[in-house]
């Protein structure tokens, strides 16, 4: 976590992001450490490399392929830092996923039919692009190629994780999504 956490300030300083990093962005930046290191008592090392290193791959070829395409750009035209807020955040939501939301849905008794996850992460796969309004513009057959594939991995991931902890997942990206990207993008201008 130290190595993720490290790499991210030191993208932010190299690209020159750091000094267009607000206040809020800072605080969000802060409370995914935390959580983060958080997820160290939860997760193996193992485990957390993988995530990493997955939510890596996934984010740099989806940053590169946005950015070949003029779906999108960064202020300084480098995106390693962004790629580390996301992994970050990855993390972050992971760590919210199993280490409360599933919790609390053990508590309450909760169970959600198998079907149920792929289901979700179907509909997410058809509502994404539906939503993408002028960013869809800018996408090519490579990157409808990886949406493909990243929407096949997931639906067939919640398929094997369980409906339970695919809907922790979901609603861990969905309440931590937002306010990364509003916090990065939108509040900073980044």
């Amino acid at each position: 976590m130290f190595l993720v956490c490290g790499t991210l300030l030191y993208t932010a300083r190299h690209e020159g992001y750091w000094p267009h990093i607000s206040v809020l962005f800072w605080i969000v930046l802060a409370i995914g450490m935390a959580v983060g290191l958080w997820a160290t008592t939860l997760f193996s090392t193992q485990r957390m490399v993988a995530i990493a290193v997955v939510a890596f791959t996934v984010e740099y070829v989806k940053e590169a392929l946005g950015i070949e395409t003029g779906a999108w750009r960064y202020a300084y035209e480098q995106f390693s830092f962004g790629v580390w807020a996301w992994v970050l955040a990855t993390l972050t939501c992971c760590a919210l996923a199993v280490g409360l939301v599933v919790k609390i849905m053990v508590r309450l008794r909760i169970a959600i039919p198998r079907w149920v996850g792929p289901t979700v992460m179907l509909g997410l796969g058809v509502f994404i692009p539906a939503t993408m309004g002028a960013y869809r513009g800018g996408t090519n057959l490579a990157y409808w190629s990886l949406y493909a594939v990243l929407v096949a991995v997931c639906v067939l991931g919640a398929r094997r994780m369980g409906s339970n902890l695919c809907l922790a997942v979901v609603l861990g990206a969905l309440a931590l999504g937002f306010p990364y990207e509003y916090a990065s993008a939108i509040n900073s201008g980044i």
